[in-house]
């Protein structure tokens, strides 16, 4: 067992402690009830799985890290030989794919995995996703299977808003025809009509998504950062006589305290799981750490869990190029993904001090786990295996291996 202490040094009187346990998840999944079960793949993506009713739903799904689609790569070809098993030998069914918004890094994979299902498979699951993502994603089909069209094999829908497509605040501080639409600009907590995919009951949330640039004077007329996304997902199962949530928040949640403190909307999300996604550490070590507080302070305040949270989106995938080599092992990034978590856990120990949280409330275990794809096949660790362990500062023993991070804050 580790102990690793955060100390916060603040010219005060009286000292407060508090300690949240973060635990590496043993299996390769976690269960929310008996009618959600969660695998994560890597970044943005998951694995919704309700055994009870035996479907299946996917949420940006991108296995392969790379930006451009990729029938040959071989983590997508797993994926899917996984999801054809799970059809054709256990019953299953594939309900839907969501694709949260148009970045790469969420649907980059989604029209290879189309391609690759659509050759196993008489019936392909229905995409969701907003009218702008669904372009990208059918754009990127066309580098996949140029002869034919997606929707010859699958069924688009688009995500909206009060009945309405549904368009992004960046579309409209660029495009002055659009500047008059009702309830624009969006606002981090807007919540999206709900969707029914099989049995799940799904309601999309646009949160911020404000990227490296919320410094920048460009974004001066954006009341909540500079791009609002699709990126937050609640999500339970019609038939689940405990009512089980769970609230997914990907693209790292990223919050602009410039802007998010003083225009979000009024809301209070209850939920039994939260998988947080942590921003990706940038240059401006400033910028970063006012993103990661503003996420933790607008979690507090609008977000009540009553369970568990995961956090996830702590690969730093984008330095790929740079070294040449993949900086993974089973799934945990070294070093710096774990300085993330440090930072998360810490910051978020501090904040709920400082805000008096309801202790019935107050987050006291924070889980991360492994991606799911170096789990169902060990041939992907023979990528890696001139990656020097020693780089990862953790050393794990046993299933019950715990970090804990005690957070002290002076007031």
């Amino acid at each position: 067992m580790n102990l690793l202490g955060g100390i916060l040094q603040i010219n005060s009187f009286e000292k407060i402690r508090m300690t949240i346990e973060v635990k590496k998840f043993s299996e390769n999944f976690f269960k929310n009830g008996d009618y959600q079960k969660i695998f994560w793949l890597g970044v943005n993506g998951y694995i919704i799985v309700n055994e009870r009713d035996k479907e299946i739903l996917l949420i940006d799904p991108w296995p392969s890290y790379l930006e451009v689609p990729a029938v040959s790569s071989l983590k997508i070809n797993l994926l899917a030989n996984w999801l054809v098993k799970q059809v054709k030998e256990e019953n299953y069914k594939l309900v839907g794919i969501i694709g949260t918004h148009e970045h790469f890094d969420h649907i980059a994979d989604i029209p290879s995995l189309y391609y690759i299902l659509k050759e196993n498979l008489s019936t392909l699951p229905p995409l969701y996703a907003d009218e702008g993502t669904l372009d990208q994603i059918r754009s990127r089909w066309t580098l996949v299977s140029p002869i034919t069209q997606l929707k010859d094999f699958v069924l688009c829908n688009s995500l909206t808003l009060n009945g309405d497509l549904l368009y992004y605040d960046d579309e409209i501080q660029e495009d002055k025809e659009k500047k008059d639409i009702e309830n624009y600009p969006l606002k981090a907590g807007t919540k999206l009509d709900e969707i029914n995919i099989g049995k799940f009951l799904v309601t999309p949330y646009i949160w911020d998504h404000s990227s490296t640039a919320n410094a920048s004077d460009a974004l001066s007329g954006v009341k909540s950062g500079n791009y609002q996304r699709c990126t937050a997902i609640f999500l339970k199962c019609q038939n689940d006589p405990e009512l089980k949530t769970l609230f997914h928040v990907g693209s790292a949640g990223e919050m602009n305290g410039k802007y998010t403190g003083h225009h979000v909307n009024d809301i209070t999300i209850k939920t039994d799981v939260l998988i947080q996604s942590i921003t990706h550490i940038i240059l401006w070590v400033d910028t970063y750490l006012k993103k990661l507080k503003s996420l933790i302070r607008y979690q507090c305040d609008n977000i009540i869990v009553k369970d568990k949270v995961f956090v996830t989106h702590y690969e730093n995938f984008v330095d790929k190029g740079l070294r040449k080599k993949s900086n993974y092992i089973n799934g945990i990034e070294e070093f710096r993904g774990l300085l993330r978590i440090i930072n998360y856990v810490y910051w978020l120990g501090i904040y709920q001090v400082r805000k008096e949280v309801l202790e019935k409330y107050r987050v006291k275990e924070v889980y991360y786990m492994n991606r799911f794809l170096f789990e169902y096949d060990n041939i992907i660790l023979d990528d890696y295996s001139d990656i020097d362990s020693s780089e990862v500062p953790i050393e794990e023993k046993d299933d019950d291996f715990w970090l804990r991070f005690s957070t002290v804050s002076y007031f």
